[in-house]
């Protein structure tokens, strides 16, 4: 790794890679991630700017398990990943196919909710809150 590569250059490298071109961004979080450690002194919005274009779902489990603990990451980042993870938890514990015993209550908000688009409106307005709260 070169450490004479400035953070705006390392970026624009990042960034000029085609998404279409990339299955799995492991290998883009590994380059990150070694990039991150020559250089610690970088800035949250540097860190930030270089990190963006790395895409939840397209890491395997393994990688994102360490990005959600990894400390060079940004910090939107790492928060971004925790909140999908928990959605995903969320959405796999209360679909109709899941085996979790849901209590009375929740049974009832299930029902007067629906799977409809409101739900996901409200998901989504949820998201954002909390986006906007870190």
């Amino acid at each position: 790794m070169d450490e004479n590569l400035v953070a705006r250059s390392f970026s624009s490298l990042v960034n000029s890679l085609p998404k279409e071109a990339r299955f799995c961004d492991d290998n883009l979080y590994r380059l990150i991630d070694m990039y991150l450690k020559e250089h610690p002194d970088l800035t949250e919005e540097e860190r930030s700017s270089i990190c963006r274009k790395m895409e939840y779902h397209k890491l395997s489990q393994e990688a994102r398990t360490h990005a959600m603990k990894n400390d060079r990451l940004s910090d939107n980042i790492r928060t971004q990943f925790i909140l999908v993870e928990e959605v995903n938890m969320t959405r796999l514990l209360t679909s109709d196919s899941s085996s979790y015993q849901r209590t009375k209550t929740q049974t009832i908000m299930k029902v007067s909710n629906g799977p409809g688009k409101s739900w996901m409106n409200s998901s989504q307005k949820e998201m954002k809150t909390m986006k906007q709260e870190v």
